[in-house]
């Protein structure tokens, strides 16, 4: 969560013909668990049909630096401090609220999500910004842009139908 709320506006970016962010901590205020995370993923298409890159330029135009300047971050210096309370506010309030789903949920959530799309695991890491094991992860600079995003071009929530939220 705190990877996307300390989201510049120039982090994404369009290169090579994908649209894509940049996680990085190129920015005073902006941390990493460790600098494995540091990654470039694809935006998915599903966040383009929901209006992600209009907003993306929205912010541009009123010449914000972050990609959400509404969220404050907290006092303990994370921008997912105060955002986590609103979304287990919301979770409550919506009546889905359970002892074990909290926004690190929606990770479980994209791996299985990986899994049923049949995306590999390797591929998964990389897009979530977590190291490869063993000698794989020592050598070469990963997977390029082109693999990330016919992977994240594959990957589908089954069952989930955004389209009551998409742009008219």
């Amino acid at each position: 969560m705190g990877e996307i709320l300390q989201l510049y506006v120039s982090d994404v970016i369009y290169t090579g013909g994908i649209d894509i962010i940049d996680i990085n901590v190129d920015g005073d205020d902006k941390k990493l668990k460790n600098p494995g995370s540091r990654r470039q993923t694809p935006v998915h298409p599903e966040l383009k049909r929901l209006g992600f890159l209009e907003h993306v330029q929205k912010m541009r135009q009123q010449g914000s630096k972050r990609l959400f300047p509404d969220m404050p971050m907290g006092s303990d210096g994370y921008y997912s401090s105060v955002y986590s309370k609103r979304f287990i506010s919301l979770l409550i309030n919506l009546k889905v609220k359970r002892e074990q789903n909290a926004f690190h949920s929606l990770r479980h959530n994209f791996e299985d999500a990986c899994r049923n799309s049949g995306i590999s695991k390797d591929v998964m890491n990389a897009l979530q910004g977590h190291s490869e094991s063993g000698m794989s992860g020592r050598y070469g600079a990963g997977y390029s842009l082109d693999v990330l995003n016919e992977a994240m071009c594959q990957l589908e929530h089954k069952g989930l139908d955004l389209s009551h939220l998409y742009p008219q």
